[in-house]
This record gives C-alpha cells, structure tokens and sequence, in this order.
C-alpha cells in the first residue's frame, strides 16, 4: 500500500511541477531569444506603427470597431510577462546562463516602459490627444530608451549566437518582418 501511495505522490509532483523539467536547448533558445521578438519595434517605428494603426475588433452588437489602444499595449504587456516568466522559468546551466540572463535584462527593460509610458501614450490616442503631444511623447520614448534596448537586444543575439551554434539550432538571422526602430 505504500508503495502504491509513493507511486501516485510522485505521479502527482510530476504533473503538478512540470516547470523543473529541464528545457531542451531548443526550447531554450525559443523562449529566451525568438519569443524577444515580441519586442521588436520598441521605443521606434514598429510600436508606433501598431498604435496608429489599432486592429479592429468585434463589438458586443456583432459589428466592428476600432480597438482601444490601452488593449492593444495591455495585451502587448500579457505576451510580454508570459515570456518573460518562461524564460525566468528555464533552469540556469553554465551553457545558457549568458542567454537567460541577458533575455531576462531585456525583458526587465522593456516591461516597466510598456506598463508606464506605452500606457500613457495609449491613453493620450484613447482621449483623442492632437499629433504633437502624440509626437512629443514618441520622441521622449525613443530618447530616452531606444539606445539601452539596442544595447539589450544586441547582447541577447550576442549570447543567443553561440549557443544556438553550440547546439545546431538553425536560425536565419537578420530576417526584418516588421518595421525598423
């Protein structure tokens, strides 16, 4: 009876935690570096772009309408945090501790700006702010933030490289799907 009662406690800790399983390196490299890309077009034109240009989206009346910009940077910041704890998630090894580290920096970076400034500049388009105080806002954005995220982003490709190389992961690098900062 014991035996069968440590059997179906150890079957249940195995479902229950599932996160202490130790990532292979390509789910690794796919949630510490590719799901960064949520990120692209941070403090320049691919986060403006998404802002002037809002989806539209069904109303409960069954027609459309044009979403609110506070959805749109909320459900940027969703994607983001669900990332971030992915990769926060990721047991640290010798081999992808520069990785994990310098994903989690940019991460760490980029959220508090979504939550606050992005949150605020989404507001100013949901009250019907005229361009320049939109204009005002992106460029204190980007003065203020755009060289630290080039910075992050470039120590993440810096440490992603050679691990991805390291483990014959295949990546196309360079690949703009959206526009530049």
């Amino acid at each position: 009876m014991k035996a069968i009662f440590a059997a179906l406690a150890a079957a249940l800790c195995i479902c229950l935690f599932p996160s202490c399983e130790k990532a292979t390196p390509e789910q690794a490299f796919a949630r510490a570096v590719i799901n960064t890309n949520l990120t692209n077009g941070f403090a320049g034109k691919g986060m403006r772009y998404e802002l002037e240009n809002p989806s539209a989206v069904l109303d409960p009346a069954g027609g459309t309408t044009i979403q609110k910009r506070k959805d749109l940077v909320d459900g940027k910041i969703l994607s983001i945090e669900e990332s971030y704890q992915k990769t926060k998630a990721i047991p640290e090894t010798d081999d992808n501790r520069g990785m994990l580290q310098a994903s989690i920096a940019l991460y760490e970076y980029v959220l508090p700006v979504y939550r606050n400034e992005y949150g605020k500049l989404a507001a100013l388009y949901d009250k019907g702010a005229d361009a320049a105080e939109l204009e005002a806002a992106y460029k204190d954005i980007a003065d203020k933030y755009l060289k630290g995220y080039e910075e992050k982003s470039a120590a993440l490709l810096a440490a992603g490289k050679p691990f991805a190389e390291r483990h014959g992961i295949k990546v196309q690098w360079g690949v703009q799907t959206s526009p530049s900062p």
